[in-house]
């Protein structure tokens, strides 16, 4: 994050906490935000904003949790005297144009020396950190806006590494705790 703008490091952020499409992200307002919940239902493209999203599951709504709560927070005092009923705008104060966005993210990933990378796989950077992280592929998949987890698997279940290097050790360790617990009933 050392050569993002400080403007735009909430925005890039908040997709990585939310898994959300870049086009889901620049038309999210202040109003589709409550005290539990962000809910979806709207993108923009090409600076169009749009009620029709990708799929009917994309309608959703996403559990706030801390670290995004934070992050909202801090965009919501970056931004108050813009009075802009979206949540992440350009330092004019206008909603943010996602072709303007990706010119700069394609100058700080070259400026940071990483290899290139689409703006949208902030996304799979999510959906790969919970998958690592141990959350249910079903969660990821609705946090996503997906149908079911078949996606999930297809997509991003190739991305991680099995940290143990023991393919099945978890299911083992469980097992022989259930036979342990019935030689030793305590």
């Amino acid at each position: 994050m050392e050569f993002m703008p400080f403007w735009y490091r909430p925005y890039f952020e908040f997709a990585i906490q939310t898994g959300l499409r870049p086009s889901e992200q620049v038309a999210l307002k202040w109003g589709a935000i409550d005290e539990e919940f962000i809910h979806i239902e709207l993108s923009r493209v090409r600076n169009v904003e749009k009620k029709e999203l990708k799929t009917e599951e994309s309608r959703r709504s996403i559990a706030i949790r801390p670290t995004m709560r934070q992050i909202l927070e801090d965009q919501r005092k970056l931004t108050r005297e813009n009075d802009s009923p979206y949540v992440f705008i350009n330092t004019f104060g206008r909603p943010i144009l996602q072709d303007k966005l990706r010119e700069m993210w394609h100058r700080v990933m070259k400026k940071s020396g990483l290899s290139h990378r689409r703006m949208y796989e902030t996304r799979h950077t999510f959906a790969s950190w919970a998958l690592a992280a141990g959350e249910t592929p079903e969660w990821i998949a609705r946090t996503l806006g997906h149908v079911d987890t078949s996606m999930i698997f297809r997509t991003y279940g190739r991305y991680i590494p099995n940290l143990t290097r023991k393919d099945g050790s978890a299911f083992e360790d469980q097992f022989i705790r259930g036979i342990d617990e019935k030689k030793n009933p305590n």
